[in-house]
């Protein structure tokens, strides 16, 4: 049995298939087979098999110049759009939404073509044709808030909110993972003790413990009873293995505490929601282990995120 701090990390990957590969392989604990080109096989295999889920942590942002549309676009659940009258008297029109959105959403063909130009491999929805001229859809263009940071203009502490995405892995246990996919909007990508069999090599043969963020503070008498506990069910669930149980039915036996790597990505307005309830305690005190995580993703967001949150 191994044990471990509970940690977070920020994942800044601009590329969407290494994004998406990362975030997928984190489910079935492969990044060992994460090569420099395996990004784009990865992702075609997700889209074949329709596991559409890890999609959602790739997220796009468009301008779109005409307000009848933009309307319509408005009345799509999973896109968020944002209107803003700027200074020079123009309205700046923006939309956002992962791939999973934009391919699904009934009325966003037009944000899929555009997608399709730069990354056809990324669209799978059947109303795209891509043999047409590139100015079929003239009124709107992949854009980034980076770009528009550059710009007279730019971007709106509302427009940040709603189309700046963050992706965090967290590793923390199960309790706090269960915790954290309350969450909506938001995507999530999870270390599957259904696949995951802990007693193979790559896994140290055994458990990998969470420990508890105050763990060292408890009483030496607390901290053995709960490795007493923690060997305990390591102990039942080897045995459960060798005895012919598959890892998804052993896994009945896992404590909470048992290590978790968990993805999450959401836009602004989801990630101060997030801090509010479980790192500030605006509904009640957060689970001590919930509020540690939590402030160490707050720590690792930029200055000019924690301006506006």
């Amino acid at each position: 049995m191994r044990m471990v701090n509970a940690s977070v990390a920020l994942l800044d990957e601009k590329d969407p298939f290494k994004k998406i590969e990362r975030a997928g392989r984190i489910c079935y604990k492969s990044e060992d087979k994460i090569t420099e080109d395996s990004a784009k096989k990865f992702v075609e295999t997700m889209i074949r098999s329709q596991h559409y889920a890890m999609l959602e942590h790739a997220n796009f942002v468009f301008e779109v110049k005409n307000r009848s549309y933009f309307n319509i676009l408005q009345t799509e659940r999973f896109l968020n759009c944002t209107k803003e009258l700027l200074p020079s008297g123009e309205l700046r029109m923006l939309v956002s939404g992962n791939l999973r959105a934009i391919n699904e959403a009934e009325n966003a063909w037009q944000l899929a073509f555009v997608l399709a130009k730069t990354y056809p491999e990324l669209v799978y929805r059947k109303d795209i044709t891509y043999a047409v001229d590139n100015d079929d859809v003239p009124f709107v263009k992949m854009v980034s808030l980076d770009e528009l940071t550059h710009t007279a203009y730019p971007p709106t502490d509302m427009e940040i909110l709603a189309h700046c995405y963050l992706t965090f892995i967290f590793t923390t246990d199960r309790g706090v993972t269960h915790e954290i996919v309350r969450h909506r909007i938001a995507s999530f990508a999870q270390e599957s003790t259904r696949y995951c069999c802990y007693n193979k090599e790559k896994f140290g043969g055994g458990l990998t413990i969470a420990l508890p963020d105050d763990f060292g503070d408890k009483a030496p008498e607390v901290q053995e009873e709960y490795q007493a506990a923690w060997e305990d069910a390591e102990r039942h669930y080897l045995k459960l293995l060798d005895m012919g149980e598959t890892a998804q039915q052993a896994r009945g036996v896992l404590p909470h505490h048992v290590k978790a790597d968990i993805v999450m990505t959401a836009n602004m307005g989801e990630w101060k929601h997030f801090f509010d309830l479980r790192y500030l305690g605006t509904t009640g005190a957060p689970h001590p282990d919930m509020r540690a995580v939590a402030k160490m993703a707050y720590d690792l967001c930029p200055q000019e995120i924690k301006n506006i949150i």
